[in-house]
């Protein structure tokens, strides 16, 4: 009885996160279902992104690990794309990890997730910034600067994807980081 309930349970979300967002019929990702605001640390996180040529992916990550500027790499006609700071990186999540140890242990290139909180107390607008630590496996890192409307909108609509570019250490010896993000042009 209790497998059949975690069956039943484990094809609901699969359905729900990956059937629900399978492109339509005109090659456009459809728009991304809202995450759930409370996902455990380690939890596999999976939503629309734009539907970017698997090589044009592969040369930004590839630029990022080798410590190269990723702009050299021209994006796909409609896209855009530009470096962000995070936020609140300096804060431990909520199961005790810390970011900072996640940001010291990421490297650039690594695929970047951002997720909606729009139950978030402080800013409905809030979007958290998860790293990918290997298979399904993701760490928070903190969150994107408050202000940023327009990239609010479109992780929202699946517009966007995003990679860990660098990190750096302050003089407090806090570490920082920084996304590359590439946009479909509005």
């Amino acid at each position: 009885m209790e497998w059949a309930l975690i069956a039943a349970a484990a094809a609901f979300v699969v359905y729900f996160f990956f059937l629900r967002r399978r492109p339509s019929k005109e090659g456009k990702a459809s728009a991304p279902v809202a995450a759930p605001t409370s996902i455990p640390q380690g939890t596999a996180i999976s939503l629309a992104v734009p539907s970017l040529p698997r090589d044009f992916e592969e040369a930004i990550a590839s630029a990022l690990r080798e410590g190269q500027d990723p702009g050299a790499v021209a994006p796909p006609p409609g896209y855009h794309a530009h470096h962000i700071g995070v936020s609140g990186e300096s804060f431990d999540n909520p199961n005790g990890t810390s970011r900072q140890t996640i940001i010291a242990e990421t490297p650039p290139g690594t695929t970047v997730y951002l997720v909606p909180e729009p139950d978030n107390p402080h800013d409905g607008d809030a979007i958290r910034v998860f790293v990918a630590k290997g298979g399904p496996v993701t760490a928070q890192v903190g969150y994107l600067p408050r202000g940023h409307f327009d990239i609010v909108t479109d992780v929202r609509h699946g517009n966007i994807a995003a990679w860990f570019a660098s990190k750096d250490k302050a003089p407090n010896g806090a570490w920082g980081a920084v996304l590359y993000l590439v946009r479909r042009a509005s």
